[in-house]
């Protein structure tokens, strides 16, 4: 970080440099916690729907919901997943180190990909829309795949989970002592 040596009374160029850098960090964690990190959240549970028809155990047992209803729901759930891991890498991409920017691009080929199979995991049978269940599997476990692979350069680029440095007593007392010595 710049430093700069003000007259007495003055504020120093390292203050407003740790503002900046404070505003910058608080900002950059807001837009993780609202663009990427919900909707990782939310990948989580449209695999769930998609896979099972509800979020958890007790809905699935105690709604007696028609079966052509509950494929709908999880054909649209597989859906949501495939967009939603498309928008974490949409807005995830111009903060990624281009080294993990690499990394990520074939994962956007990887859902185009697959994109088309969806037409084919609902299927009418007898009039009643049902789930076409060998392909909607394989779909969910493909976007799992995907989904596990995207997270780590996700985090490398401080994402998910920000990196902070260990703090170093040593180091913190050095800083002191040359602030004293150097800024006075």
């Amino acid at each position: 970080m710049a430093r700069k040596n003000f007259g007495k009374g003055q504020t120093s160029y390292t203050q407003e440099l740790d503002f900046t850098e404070t505003a910058n960090w608080n900002s950059a964690q807001l837009y993780s916690e609202v663009a990427i990190t919900k909707y990782l959240l939310d990948a989580d549970k449209f695999r769930l729907i998609a896979t099972y028809g509800s979020l958890d155990l007790e809905s699935s047992i105690l709604q007696n919901i028609p079966q052509n209803l509950l494929s709908r729901a999880r054909y649209n759930a597989l859906i949501r997943y495939h967009d939603t891991i498309r928008t974490i890498l949409e807005n995830s991409y111009f903060a990624l180190r281009n080294k993990d920017k690499e990394s990520v691009d074939p994962v956007f080929e990887k859902l185009e990909k697959i994109e088309p199979h969806f037409a084919k995991v609902l299927v009418k049978i007898n009039g009643k829309e049902s789930i076409n269940e060998t392909l909607i599997r394989a779909l969910i476990e493909i976007l799992r795949k995907i989904l596990k692979e995207i997270k780590t350069p996700l985090n490398k680029s401080d994402l998910i989970f920000g990196h902070k440095e260990e703090f170093d007593p040593t180091k913190f007392k050095e800083s002191v002592k040359d602030n004293i010595i150097n800024v006075g």
